[in-house]
């Protein structure tokens, strides 16, 4: 695995752990904070790991064409 893929399947990982509820830190948030309810946490992390995926993607492709 080339250097440019082991950070983007990093990235894309890492994105996860935005909405994700089986990521340790959504349990402990959820867990604390009991007025904090699922729905609206996936609600706004879901768009920024979408956003984080697709600068990835971006980054990647840039990164293969030698612009960046």
């Amino acid at each position: 695995m080339d250097r440019l893929t082991g950070t983007m399947f990093a990235r894309a990982f890492s994105a996860c752990a935005f909405w994700s509820p089986f990521i340790g830190g959504t349990a402990i948030v959820l867990a604390y904070l009991p007025e904090a309810r699922l729905p609206v946490l996936m609600s706004i992390g879901m768009p920024v790991a979408g956003a984080a995926v697709i600068y990835t993607v971006l980054a990647g492709a840039l990164s293969r064409h030698g612009d960046v």
